[in-house]
């Protein structure tokens, strides 16, 4: 961090000495997302306050309208001025710019800001259209975009945009609609992968029905959804369909999903196994009622966890021993292969062990 913390500053001064504005401008707000993305947030904002005096000294009006463009989205990354009631029109001329010129990264980024600055403001219709608009930007430029190279820049990841709009529909008491997003978009992810193994599609309709249908009587699902802050999970019985989101973040239980994983005493295994039981399982657990299946839908750094091997300090036992536990890439894949299941010629199946 120290060494990329002195490039930037060696880079800003070059820049600055060379009397290079757009360079400089670029240099400027390169240094304040290094600044935010480590929560060195006043410098941060200082380079913002510098950059945009730099960018409107910029004589060429093309380079002055990219460079302006960029600031704004780097502004709202900041979330320096979200409270602001002042008109949006930096983000609006940053849109018609990105428009223009097809920049589909930065479109994508910008229509996002606004759609959180039109939310903040009380509109949410047209903060969800901004939302779709972002959504619709990164599904047409999905295969041109390498996604982990965005993670050091101000610019939007495909997973910020869609925790995003899922966090928007929560706020919005739109449970079941989040879940389909959330469902849906991974699924996504999965087929589009260079190594899926899926050639099917997300299908069309309400997906919750087909989803509750698949399940025999005696099963529930869970599907998570890692957010910024919080954890979000659905349970999906037959006859029932709850919305809970659990108060931590990835980040707090990440060490201890490292510790079940490695080779560690039998008591630090079980410690870790009974905190990750209390913090996944254990608010939920009055929804799973006399389940005796259980088919988990795990997201980022969950997928990691063998639950059947999640510890009940309470009950003294394993998850394994109170019912059977299974892993599935997503709800909607794992109810289409129930379907196919179901619809299978009936004959006498075998399998070789």
């Amino acid at each position: 961090q120290a060494v990329a913390e002195l490039f930037l500053d060696a880079l800003v001064v070059h820049d600055t000495t060379a009397g290079i504005p757009v360079r400089t401008c670029t240099a400027l707000m390169w240094r304040s997302a290094f600044r935010f993305r480590h929560r060195v947030l006043e410098p941060a904002a200082a380079d913002l306050s510098e950059a945009e005096w730099v960018c409107r000294s910029i004589g060429d009006r093309s380079l002055r309208e990219r460079a302006l463009a960029n600031l704004e989205i780097a502004k709202s990354s900041l979330g320096s001025d979200e409270s602001s009631t002042e008109p949006l029109t930096g983000l609006d001329d940053a849109i018609a710019y990105y428009q223009r010129t097809s920049s589909h990264v930065w479109l994508r980024t910008a229509y996002f800001a606004r759609a959180r600055r039109l939310e903040k403001r009380g509109d949410a219709a047209a903060a969800e259209r901004d939302f779709q608009a972002a959504l619709d930007e990164g599904d047409a430029s999905r295969a041109k975009i390498d996604e982990r190279q965005l993670r050091m820049s101000f610019t939007a990841t495909a997973d910020e945009i869609e925790d995003g709009y899922v966090e928007f529909l929560l706020r919005q008491h739109r449970e079941e609609e989040a879940f389909e997003v959330a469902d849906r978009r991974r699924m996504r992810e999965l087929v589009d992968s260079p190594t899926a193994r899926w050639q099917t599609m997300p299908g069309a309709g309400s997906l919750l029905p087909h989803v509750r249908s698949s399940l025999s009587f005696d099963a529930t699902l869970i599907e998570y959804r890692v957010l910024r802050e919080t954890i979000v999970v659905w349970v999906i019985a037959p006859d029932a369909f709850h919305t809970h989101v659990l108060p931590v973040s990835i980040g707090e239980i990440e060490s201890a999903i490292a510790a079940v994983e490695s080779p560690a005493q039998e008591s630090m295994v079980r410690a870790n196994a009974s905190f990750l039981y209390d913090v996944l399982v254990r608010r939920i657990e009055p929804l799973l009622k006399d389940a005796e299946t259980l088919v988990i839908v795990p997201d980022d750094d969950l997928e990691r966890i063998a639950y059947s091997g999640l510890y009940d300090r309470v009950q003294q036992r394993w998850l394994l021993d109170r019912c059977a536990t299974f892993v599935a890439p997503s709800a909607e894949l794992f109810a289409q292969s129930r379907r196919r299941w179901n619809e299978r010629p009936t004959r006498e199946d075998s399998v070789v062990v």
